[in-house]
């Protein structure tokens, strides 16, 4: 009788347990952190399954508190909602800010790829041999993306999967979206940069709220010639479905003032109930959107085929310019994939020249700057 007594009771501290745990999640979904950090600190030790359960949600609800306290003022200027395997007709990116293209994958996780302009490399990600997701760079060669090397030394643990990932202009900056306990919840949006003094990624920063949610977030991408953005979004959808968000990127991240608003209006412009409470100025709204409208207009990166065909143009001096351009990339496809090379062999502790890597490095950066002037003198003067 006393074992039966014992397992009934152990039962109903299971069930218990269960039914704070399904309470705490149901807080986090509706922004309600400091509630849900009530609720899952209740869970008893003895339920072993839910109260390690609860402690990585812990985690979870302190970065969504802190992100509730430091809300970007974006403006979100348009939303679509498309099914999962369409999210890419919703991304107008300009031919200048490169290509994306969803890729299959061997465990049928929906992914990405993203070229950019000069098509000589693609970033993507898939599962590692342990199973966990990783980006990965490989270049072009002979029509064909091929020396994949994995993109290491982001995170300093092992805890967060990536994908999703879009590589900036400078050739450094990454947005990626990674699943781990510094998310809010889900996969979460992450910015890094590679530091070439320091010869490695600097901290990731979660980009916060509204980007970020309790839900899935990811596939963030901007247009840098025409200052637009998007990302992807799975909260409030049905299933399969996605919401994908387009707004114009800030030089500067300013957020929303706790005090002005009530904690309602705060949790709706954290999962951006109406875009239009994003609005502070209507005329630059509408300007942006006319810009979008255009990017709709022309024929979408995202159909363009890695090997575009190569401009030509009336005027002889300017052709010149544009081959030596494009021998340039040439040059800069070769010395980034040597540089990619010798980091990776570098983080694995392999003996490596240190000095060769720096000075690589230097003329991979003074490559990269000289370009961006031809590139910008090339779109001016045609």
């Amino acid at each position: 009788m006393k074992r039966i007594l014992l397992s009934i009771l152990a039962l109903i501290v299971g069930l218990t347990a269960m039914a704070q745990m399904a309470d705490a999640q149901r807080a986090i979904d509706g922004y309600e952190f400091l509630e849900a950090e009530g609720m899952l600190a209740k869970v008893p030790e003895s339920d072993s399954l839910q109260y390690a359960h609860a402690q990585l949600l812990k985690q979870q609800v302190r970065v969504g508190y802190n992100s509730m306290n430091a809300i970007e003022r974006v403006a979100v200027i348009d939303s679509i909602i498309l099914p999962k395997e369409n999210l890419l007709q919703a991304y107008a990116l300009s031919s200048t800010s490169g290509r994306l293209a969803v890729v299959p994958t061997i465990d049928n996780h929906l992914a990405t790829a993203y070229m950019p302009e000069r098509g000589d490399r693609r970033y993507t990600s898939h599962a590692d041999a342990q199973g966990q997701q990783r980006l990965y760079v490989s270049f072009l060669s002979g029509g064909k993306y091929i020396d994949e090397v994995a993109i290491s030394g982001i995170f300093d643990d092992e805890e967060h999967e990536m994908m999703f990932p879009f590589v900036m202009d400078d050739g450094l900056t990454i947005y990626f979206a990674a699943r781990g306990p510094k998310s809010i919840g889900g996969w979460d949006i992450y910015m890094t940069r590679f530091d070439l003094d320091e010869r490695r990624f600097l901290k990731p920063q979660n980009v916060g709220m509204p980007i970020n949610s309790p839900a899935n977030d990811f596939l963030y991408v901007v247009d840098e010639e025409h200052n637009i953005g998007w990302f992807a979004t799975d909260r409030n959808m049905p299933q399969d479905s996605l919401c994908i968000y387009t707004f114009v990127p800030n030089e500067v991240r300013h957020t929303y003032p706790r005090e002005a608003y009530t904690p309602e209006q705060l949790v709706s412009l954290a999962r951006i109930g109406s875009i239009a409470d994003t609005w502070t100025d209507k005329a630059f709204v509408a300007e942006r959107r006319s810009v979008l409208a255009e990017l709709r207009q022309a024929k979408p990166a995202t159909q363009v085929s890695p090997q575009s065909s190569t401009p030509t143009f009336s005027d002889p001096e300017m052709q010149k310019r544009y081959d030596y351009y494009q021998e340039g990339l040439r040059d800069l496809t070769k010395k980034e994939a040597q540089l990619t090379k010798l980091r990776k062999v570098y983080h694995e502790g392999k003996k490596v020249n240190a000095d060769q890597i720096l000075a690589l490095e230097g003329e991979v950066e003074k490559l990269r700057d000289d370009l961006a002037k031809q590139k910008k003198q090339i779109r001016t003067s045609n």
